[in-house]
């Protein structure tokens, strides 16, 4: 279960089918907007299986489709409110001598769209290689170390 009682407080409980789970409503408390430091309340419902759009590119990570296959879920983002969430499963290329699974996924905000590109590995768990954000930012693993 994933709980935001406060943008500070989030608590994680693994499911019965070792999925992570949101119950089937949940408000959600205030939200700092970044660009000013204002506090202000949101008021928003989630009803069913809603992702947190800050871990947006781990849900795309966990999920299993074949190669060409698609998904669609449903984001949260404080500031924006509820968005689809569209993914794309692509094919495996080489990323610096790794092979890289291509997971492109579109968030459907209400005024425009969020286009990103994650490559991950292959094998489960995957680790996240690379993001391609859609303001033109781009965070790269550069090493894993123990």
């Amino acid at each position: 279960m994933i709980r935001a009682r406060s943008n500070a407080e989030c608590a994680f409980t693994l499911s019965s089918r070792n999925k992570y789970s949101v119950p089937s409503r949940e408000a959600f408390g205030e939200v700092v907007l970044a660009r000013t430091g204002v506090t202000r309340p949101v008021n928003a419902t989630a009803e069913g299986v809603v992702i947190d759009q800050r871990v947006d590119w781990a849900s795309m990570m966990a999920a299993h489709a074949p190669a060409q296959g698609s998904i669609a879920m449903r984001v949260f983002d404080p500031s924006t409110g509820l968005s689809d969430m569209l993914g794309h499963f692509g094919d495996m290329q080489p990323m610096n001598g790794t092979p890289a699974l291509r997971l492109d996924y579109t968030i459907c905000k209400r005024k425009h769209l969020e286009a990103y590109t994650v490559y991950a590995t292959r094998e489960t768990p995957r680790h996240m290689l690379r993001e391609d954000m859609p303001n033109g930012l781009v965070s790269e693993l550069i090493r894993i170390e123990p």
